[in-house]
């Protein structure tokens, strides 16, 4: 096996070139996001059989359904980050919003189209 690394700057980049040359590495490591499109395109297979019911439960559902496209896991997330949300309390406050104080509560992000 021969392992390809790629500067963190040019990766994303890289990735889409290989990508649209029909030439993927047999393992990537890809963004999340990334994983529907590739899907969509035909550029990468399904995980079927890979992974035993009793794993996959070790994953949280959302994880699961970040790396699903049209019924099938194409990926599975080994990290994640968080967004930070930074505003101007007075034009908040003008504003008549109110920021969450917990889960029950809380903001969710814009809905994002995915291909399909």
């Amino acid at each position: 096996m021969k392992r390809e690394s790629i500067p963190f700057g040019e990766f994303f980049a890289t990735l889409t070139a290989q990508s649209a040359a029909k030439n993927l590495a047999d393992v990537v490591a890809a963004d999340g996001p990334n994983i529907t499109g590739h899907a969509y395109n035909g550029q990468i297979q399904p995980l079927d059989g890979i992974f035993t019911d009793a794993e996959l439960k070790e994953y949280d559902p959302a994880t699961i359904q970040a790396g699903m496209y049209k019924g099938k896991l194409y990926g599975l997330m080994i990290a994640s980050s968080a967004i930070v949300f930074y505003y101007n309390v007075d034009m908040m406050n003008a504003a008549g919003i109110a920021p969450a104080t917990g889960l029950s509560d809380a903001w969710t992000p814009p809905s994002t189209a995915t291909p399909g």
